[in-house]
C-alpha cells in the first residue's frame, strides 16, 4: 500500500497518477538505464467490472536468465490518492515491487506544473530536444548489421559505423564501429541519429532514421528555453507530419506543455486540419482526444455540431472509443451550459450507455472543473456529476469528486447508499468513509459552532467506526483530510 500525498488534493493526485511519464523519466534517469517502464491506461470497469483505472507494466533488464519480466496488474485508485496493489503475479524479483512502488511514490511528489499538463495527451514522452540536452554524445551513423556477442546471448546487437559526431568527441570518433542494443527494425545502409548517455560506459538509445526532413526539423526547432507558446507555434505545423519521427515528436511537445500554453496559441491551431483529423476514426486513436480539445479552443459554431455528431455516434459492442473524453471536453468548451445539458442526456442519464462512454463524459466534466475558467459554473458541474451516483460502477469515483469539490448537499443520500445491495462492496464503502472524514473535519475557529454537514458527518463516522472498524482503520491509516479543504459548498 502506498500512503497518499497529504500535501495536495485528489485532483492533483489523479492527474499525476494518470499521466506518469515525468515520473517514468525520473526513474529512468536514476536507474542509469537498468530498467524501463511504461504506463498503460485502461478504462475503468473493463477488468471483470472491478474498479481499476490503470495497469503498470514493468520490464526489467536483469542479467540473470529468466528474470527479465514482471507485471503488476490492477492498480486500484482509491479516489483520494490511496493506491492498493491488489494483484501481483509473475514477480521474478523483489526489485519489481520496489520499482512499481517507487514509480507511484515519485508520481505523487510531482509539482503543480506537471499536474497542469495537457489533459488529454495521454502522457508526455521524452522529446528529441530533451534527449539532446540529456545526452553526452550525439551523432549520425550508418547501420551495418546485427550480431550476437555470444552463443548464450539471446539479444541481438546492431552494429553502426559513425559518420559524424555532433557532440561527445571524447567518447566516440568518426569512423568508429559502435554496438547499439535495440529492438527497432533497421534498414541496412541507412543513416540514423543516435543519442548516447555516459554511465559506466557510453550507452546508446534507439536509433532514429536521419532523413533530411528530420535534420531540418531539428535544426530549425526553437531552443528549450524559449517560452512554451513560442515553441508550440513551431511544432504545431508538424503535427501529423508524413515523417512519423517528426509527427510523434511534435505531438510529444504538446504532451509536455501546460494546458494554458496550448490555449494561448488557440488562434494558431490548424482548424481545418483538426476537422479532417477528427473525421479519421482509424489512424489517430491516441491523438483524437487532444485534437478534439484543440478544436474546442479554436473552433466556431459550425464545429459544435461536428463534435456533437462524433459524440452521439453509437459505438459498436465492446468498442472503446479512445479520445472520446477529449472530444467531449472540446465540445463543452464550445457550447458551455447548453452543451452540458445535451451531454447529460446523451451519456450521463442513460444507465444503458456503455461504461466507457459515460466515463469519458465524466472526464470531460472534470476537465471543465479544472480548466474551464468559469465557462460552466462550479455548481452546474457538481449537479452534473451527482447524476452518476445512480451508477454503482461509477459511484465511488463520483463521491471522490464531490468531496474534493466540497459538495455536501448529497451527504445523507450517499450514506444511505451504503445500505443498498447494489453498492455493497469495499471500494464504495471506502469512498464513502473518506467523503465523511473530509466532511467532518472543520477548522479550529469553527469548532465552537461546526456546520450542520460536519456534525452529521461526525455522527456517521462514529457509527462506521463501531460497525465497520476494519474499514475505518484502513481508511484512516492511509488518508487524513486537510482542514483547510473544509467549508460550506460555495
Amino acid at each position: 500500500m502506498v500512503e497518499p500525498n497529504r500535501h495536495r488534493d485528489a485532483a492533483e493526485t489523479t492527474r499525476c497518477f494518470t499521466c506518469n511519464c515525468t515520473a517514468i523519466k525520473i526513474l529512468l534517469l536514476l536507474s542509469g538505464g537498468w530498467f524501463s517502464m511504461s504506463l498503460q491506461l485502461f478504462p475503468q470497469g473493463l477488468i471483470q467490472r472491478r474498479q481499476f483505472l490503470s495497469c503498470i507494466e514493468a520490464t526489467h533488464r536483469w542479467p540473470a536468465p529468466g528474470k527479465n519480466a514482471a507485471t503488476l496488474e490492477c492498480i486500484e485508485f482509491q479516489g483520494f490518492g490511496s493506491i492498493d496493489l491488489v494483484k501481483e503475479h509473475q514477480m521474478s524479483t523483489p526489485w519489481t515491487t520496489f520499482t512499481a512502488i517507487a514509480l507511484l511514490a515519485v508520481s505523487q511528489m510531482l509539482g503543480v506544473a506537471d499536474v497542469m499538463a495537457c489533459p488529454f495527451c495521454g502522457g508526455p514522452q521524452l522529446t528529441l530536444k530533451e534527449r539532446a540536452i540529456e545526452s553526452d554524445a550525439i551523432g549520425f551513423a550508418t547501420f551495418l548489421r546485427t550480431e550476437s556477442t555470444s552463443a548464450s546471448d539471446t539479444n541481438d546487437h546492431a552494429l553502426f559505423k559513425v559518420d559524424q559526431v555532433l557532440l561527445g568527441m571524447r567518447y566516440v570518433k568518426s569512423g568508429a564501429i559502435i554496438r547499439v542494443d535495440t529492438r527497432e527494425s533497421l534498414a541496412k545502409g541507412q543513416t540514423y541519429l543516435l543519442f548516447g548517455a555516459k554511465r559506466t560506459r557510453l550507452s546508446w538509445g534507439d536509433p532514429i532514421p536521419a532523413t533530411k526532413a528530420v535534420c531540418d526539423y531539428l535544426q530549425d526547432a526553437p531552443g528549450v528555453r524559449e517560452p512554451t507558446p513560442i515553441r508550440l507555434k513551431y511544432y504545431v505545423q508538424f503535427l501529423e507530419h508524413a515523417d512519423e519521427t517528426i509527427a510523434v515528436d511534435a505531438f510529444s511537445e504538446f504532451g509536455n506543455a501546460r494546458y494554458d500554453d496550448i490555449a494561448a496559441i488557440a488562434t494558431d491551431l490548424p482548424k481545418e486540419r483538426l476537422r479532417g483529423w477528427l473525421s479519421d476514426e482509424g489512424n489517430l486513436l491516441n491523438r483524437r482526444g487532444v485534437y478534439g480539445m484543440m478544436l474546442g479552443l479554436c473552433g466556431d459554431t459550425s464545429d459544435e455540431e461536428r463534435l456533437a455528431a462524433i459524440i452521439r455516434h453509437s459505438p459498436m459492442k465492446d468498442q472503446i472509443r479512445v479520445g472520446i473524453d477529449g472530444i467531449m471536453g472540446g465540445y463543452l468548451l464550445l457550447t458551455g451550459d447548453a452543451g452540458l445539458s445535451k451531454l447529460e442526456d446523451w451519456k450521463l442519464k442513460d444507465r444503458n450507455e456503455p461504461f466507457t462512454e459515460t466515463y469519458g463524459a465524466l472526464q470531460a466534466v472534470r476537465f471543465m472543473w479544472t480548466y474551464g475558467k468559469g465557462r460552466i459554473s462550479k455548481p452546474r458541474l457538481r449537479q452534473s456529476v451527482r447524476l452518476l451516483l445512480e451508477r454503482p460502477e461509477l459511484a465511488d469515483m463520483v463521491i471522490a469528486d464531490l468531496a474534493r469539490w466540497r459538495d455536501w448537499s448529497v451527504q445523507e443520500r450517499i450514506v444511505k447508499l451504503m445500505d443498498d445491495p447494489r453498492y455493497d462492496n469495499k471500494i464504495f464503502h471506502r469512498a464513502v468513509a473518506r467523503y465523511l472524514l473530509v466532511a467532518s473535519t472543520v477548522p479550529a475557529e469553527m469548532q465552537h459552532k461546526p456546520p450542520k454537514h460536519a456534525v452529521a458527518a461526525k455522527i456517521a463516522v462514529d457509527r462506521l467506526r463501531a460497525e465497520q472498524p476494519d474499514l475505518m482503520r484502513q481508511v484512516e491509516r492511509f488518508y487524513r483530510p486537510r482542514v483547510h479543504d473544509q467549508g460550506a459548498t460555495p
